[in-house]
């Protein structure tokens, strides 16, 4: 159990990490970046203990997240 929310945990801070990283690129609030990262493919994917996503840095997930969201627009 412990080791789970050690994981969990983990995940978070680098889902942070990463909106950080996203709101620092698009000069937009953190509140609201982080809040849009987590309703997206990248961040799911984080949070996802069958894919390798985890393991990638914020840099890496940053550049995910704005592919993932340029293909949308």
């Amino acid at each position: 159990m412990a080791d789970r929310m050690k994981i969990e945990a983990g995940c978070d801070l680098l889902a942070a990490m990463t909106a950080e990283n996203i709101a620092r690129k698009t000069q937009r609030p953190i509140n609201e970046t982080l809040e849009r990262f987590m309703q997206s493919i990248t961040a799911e994917l984080i949070y996802d203990l069958h894919t390798e996503q985890r393991f990638l840095g914020p840099a890496a997930l940053t550049e995910e997240y704005m592919e993932e969201t340029k293909e949308m627009s």
